[in-house]
């Protein structure tokens, strides 16, 4: 997208300037803007929402940290775009009203609990789904326990 804005800043120096710009140009440049917007990467992602316990910080380093996703309520985090969190412990659906929701989705992006994967539904529901390459790591963990 930079080189768009560069293509578009470059045109308003020019036409300041008194230069002609040809009708060609411009529809050139607007399709290589196009072309560069459509095949450029997926930016990586860490999306979250409602009972997420601590937030996940844009980097996803929650290094020493346990991560409570549906602790008392609703929660879910998507990690794709190649992302990378990291977390001490993971607790998905930890007590009886809660509701955790966790999808790693997609070649790159992982969840390295360096602890333990502690639970998916204790007491309450939890949903991991691990699509398209998505990787998660821990040290041990408990599934419906």
């Amino acid at each position: 997208m930079a080189s768009c804005h560069l293509s578009v800043s470059w045109f308003r120096f020019c036409s300041e300037r008194g230069f002609p710009m040809s009708f060609f140009a411009k529809i050139l440049a607007a399709a290589a803007c196009a072309v560069l917007i459509l095949t450029s990467p997926a930016w990586a992602a860490i999306t979250q929402s409602g009972d997420v316990v601590p937030p996940i910080p844009p980097d996803g380093n929650l290094t020493g940290t346990a991560l409570t996703v549906g602790n008392t309520a609703t929660g879910s985090v998507t990690i794709d775009g190649a992302s990378v969190v990291t977390t001490a412990q993971a607790r998905l659906g930890f007590t009886a009203t809660g509701d955790g929701t966790v999808v790693v989705d997609g070649a790159g992006s992982t969840w390295d609990a360096t602890d333990r994967f502690y639970i998916v539904g204790r007491q309450g529901t939890g949903d991991l789904s691990i699509t398209n390459g998505g990787l998660v790591t821990n040290l041990d963990g408990s599934v419906a326990r």
